[in-house]
């Protein structure tokens, strides 16, 4: 059922494709943010632009009075000639009409002056021209003002001289104000700010690309958080392979949000975009963008724990920073006009700040469309300074520092998850450590190769599944170790156990186990490479149906016969009509169910459970424990955690108690019951006013009782009971001595008490009932055993503080710093179930 052949590489990366594949289809949030809100932010960008007013002054304007309406004129006549005075009055009959809207006659220029004077303020913006005649002489006065009242009020003049000269009115002189175009309209200032702001719609482009890049940190953030990144790793597929397709994906989305744009540029057809090759050049910067910042967020990914929060930081710092180095640059060309400031500028621009992939690409924008205008102005005198923004030296700078940053950030990232960045950082901490804590790890490290050597010379010829010699785990600078000289073995058909508190160092082990940390000492040795791992979480794709999940973790644990494991985990867990339901829509318990499954599946020596029965209710739970009890019988190793101890007494063969990192003890169930068992709760009941001379009683009668608890109407105590010293009769199935009576007085039964350092059963039940005799009242009692709970308490309490200090090599080498060992560095190391090594 299971090939022999390992998982291919081109079989894992068909797989991971997959995945993705069938991910991105479902998730039409991603859809939305790759596809749809950069098309949106582009046209609403493009359709304002396109609906801007043409430009006012750079039009052909016809000189005329018509462009002052609603104005008043002033005319003059002194010693009149024939001439003259045809063409005034040919210019009082075109004097408009209206009471406010009049033409004031005066009889001589003088007055005519005065008057303008006088009436100054008067006449703001209603007054820009006149006419006076003196004789031969013809003037205009105009009101500086109006812009164009000289050459207006100058023309009409004319036009009228020449009708009265050719005594035909249908003669007329026009006057036209014709911008210098230099054969092209964009050389005016309107245009040449409307380019400024075409250039300022490379923002867009960088927001656009921004949240393409963005959107990539989301689904590696899930399958980090979720487990599915390690259960892969675990089912063969190795960090090369994760993230070669992880990079070749976003790469394509890029591409695809790329494309997006570009046919939003086309169907506007802006020629700052599209004239030339402006349009490739943005394609080319874009791709250069993305293969520096997709790795760089694949190494900044590592730094979220929530996929919402992760695409807004990285969308976030993709736009702040090309907004605060270009404004930098923008800011020290306004403050600074000379040759040190443009030196400054030009350092940050091109040389600091281009490290940045989101400044690169902002610039590199701005510098394509600073060449098209630059290009344009000088093509209306017939040069061609247009540079191909490919094939030249105008984006090669932002070209280089692109690439280097992509490499550099795909090597750092692979340094990360291969852990060689921890390793190199833990040998720097040693080299810094002080000499008296030096020399105790050299102690520590004598320790562990005397137990390393005890283990190969006892057990050369035990075969295990799984061996754990002296693991150690220690965090960054701390002092103390999260665990500390932890050894175990698990045989094939085995499930072993790990028990203890929170913070005891469980969830340390399992991610040492699992390859998740790297342990600061010891090692851990598994006979086949191939493990399985059921972690807390639920390490399934929400967007992937049941079936469709159990046929990807069974194409990666190289099963052949597909359809008939899909078929039996869905009938081994009763999940046959969820069979083609989303994850996502699953309840919680089904959720588990599945995930215990999927993480079991296929020939794996090793099976890491922690915590597998969790959100489960009974019934579910016995799904579970079916299913351990098969993997047992394949003969599959089990290392299993749980928060119920009952559960770990059901299941587990041997369970190992752990206490601030160490273990305290390692045995089976009844071993350890036999040996910290043998106590009894015993709850005595009566009436309130009875409590104090029962407690007083209760006191003289055991006492080697424990953890006595008074309650308002009851006193709870314990009491171990001890074993008779040989055997005989039994009572209550417990070896009675064949010399032992039941005494009938008080003083005797606190001798027999005693006799043995404790209670028996018998004894017990006698004082109980003695004890209901002599207080007057209803006095009821209950005996109960302590189950493994109890026997759990009593190992972390008969545990000293001072055996169990965490990181006990910077306090001195302990005899008893682990319950697997003792002995000292003179004598040497005896480790529990093999022979004393020499040292």
């Amino acid at each position: 059922m299971v090939s022999n052949d390992p998982l291919s590489r081109w079989a894992a990366i068909r797989q991971l494709f997959w995945k993705r594949l069938v991910h991105f289809s479902r998730n039409y949030r991603m859809l939305v943010c790759v596809i749809v809100l950069p098309s949106i932010f582009e046209i609403l960008a493009m359709w304002f632009v396109s609906q801007r007013l043409e430009d006012d002054f750079d039009k052909t304007i016809k000189l005329s009075r018509e462009l002052y309406p609603r104005t008043t004129q002033f005319m003059s006549m002194e010693i009149p000639l024939n001439f003259t005075r045809d063409v005034y009055g040919r210019l009082k009959e075109n004097c408009p009409a209206g009471a406010e809207l009049t033409c004031k006659e005066f009889a001589n220029s003088q007055k005519s002056f005065y008057w303008v004077l006088k009436t100054l303020n008067e006449y703001q913006e209603k007054r820009y021209g006149g006419y006076t005649f003196n004789e031969s002489k013809s003037m205009v006065w105009y009101n500086n003002k109006g812009y164009h009242s000289m050459l207006a009020w100058l023309n009409d003049m004319n036009s009228h001289m020449l009708q009265v000269e050719t005594n035909n009115t249908n003669y007329k002189i026009s006057a036209y104000n014709e911008p210098w175009e230099l054969g092209f309209q964009e050389f005016s200032t309107t245009s040449i700010l409307r380019q400024a702001g075409d250039s300022c719609l490379a923002f867009i482009l960088l927001i656009a690309f921004s949240m393409i890049v963005a959107v990539a940190s989301v689904y590696l953030v899930n399958e980090r958080v979720k487990g599915e990144k390690l259960q892969q790793r675990l089912c063969g597929v190795d960090a090369v392979t994760y993230w070669a397709v992880a990079f070749i994906w976003d790469f394509m989305i890029l591409i695809l949000g790329i494309l997006v744009c570009c046919s939003v540029i086309l169907a506007f057809d802006m020629p700052v975009f599209t004239d030339r090759q402006q349009l490739w050049g943005i394609i080319v910067l874009g791709l250069f963008f993305g293969f520096a910042c997709i790795p760089g967020v694949h190494v900044f990914e590592k730094c979220f724990n929530d996929a919402s929060v992760s695409i807004v930081g990285i969308f976030i710092i993709n736009v702040i920073i090309p907004l605060f180095t270009l404004s930098t640059v923008v800011l020290l060309g306004v403050v600074g006009d000379s040759p040190i400031w443009d030196e400054w500028r030009h350092f940050l621009n091109h040389r600091l700040f281009i490290i940045f992939p989101q400044h690169a690409l902002a610039d590199g924008l701005l510098e394509l469309c600073k060449n098209y205008m630059v290009a344009l102005t000088f093509r209306r005198f017939d040069i061609d300074s247009y540079k191909n923004p490919v094939n030249s030296d105008l984006l090669q700078a932002h070209f280089t520092s692109l690439f280097i940053v992509g490499v550099f950030f795909l090597v750092l990232n692979v340094l990360l998850e291969s852990g060689l960045l921890g390793d190199w950082k833990e040998m720097l901490m040693d080299h810094l450590e002080f000499l008296g804590i030096q020399k105790a790890k050299q102690f520590d490290e004598l320790k562990v190769i005397s137990i390393q050597n005890s283990l190969k010379r006892n057990d050369k010829n035990a075969v295990s599944a799984l061996k754990v010699d002296n693991l150690s785990k220690k965090y960054g600078g701390r002092s103390h170790y999260a665990v500390s000289n932890v050894t175990f073995a698990v045989s094939h058909g085995e499930c072993f156990g790990l028990l203890g508190k929170n913070g005891a160092g469980k969830s340390t082990i399992f991610k040492m186990l699992s390859g998740q940390l790297r342990p600061t000492s010891g090692r851990i040795v598994y006979e086949n490479p191939e493990i399985s791992y059921c972690p807390q979480t639920n390490t399934l794709d929400d967007l992937l149906t049941v079936r469709e999940c159990i046929e990807f973790y069974g194409h990666l644990r190289r099963i052949t016969d597909l359809p008939k494991l899909v078929n039996s985990i869905l009938e081994s867990f009763q999940l046959e009509s969820y069979r083609d339901v989303l994850v996502k829509n699953l309840s919680g318990g089904n959720r588990r169910k599945l995930t215990v499954a999927t993480s079991c599946c296929g020939r794996t020596s090793v099976v890491l459970m922690d915590e597998p029965t969790s959100d489960m209710d009974p019934v579910t739970r016995a799904f579970v424990y079916r299913t351990i009890d098969d993997l047992l019988a394949e003969k599959r190793a089990i290392v299993l955690t749980s928060h119920s101890i009952s559960e770990i007494d059901q299941i587990c063969h041997r369970i190992a108690v752990l206490k601030d990192g160490q273990m305290l003890t390692c045995s089976s169930p009844e071993s350890l019951k036999a040996q910290y068992g043998g106590y009894y709760n015993v709850t005595v009941y009566c009436d309130q006013d009875k409590k104090k001379a029962l407690e007083k009683e209760i006191r003289r009668k055991f006492p080697l009782g424990k953890d006595m608890q008074v309650y308002a109407h009851s006193i709870k105590f314990s009491i171990k009971i001890e074993n008779p010293s040989r055997e005989g009769d039994k009572e209550n199935g417990i070896d009675l001595p064949d010399n032992l009576k039941i005494p009938e007085t008080d003083t005797t039964t606190s001798k027999l008490a005693t006799m043995n350092g404790g209670h028996t059963l018998s004894q017990l039940f006698y004082d109980l009932s003695n004890l209901s005799q002599q207080i007057s009242g209803c006095v009821r009692y209950a005996v109960n055993k302590c189950k493994l709970d109890a026997v759990f308490e009593r190992i972390l309490d008969k545990s000293e503080p001072s055996d169990l200090r965490r990181g006990s090599v910077y306090n001195g080498i302990d005899n008893n710093t682990s319950a697997a060992m003792g002995g000292s560095p003179s004598t040497g190391y005896i480790h529990n179930g093999y022979v004393e090594t020499e040292t």
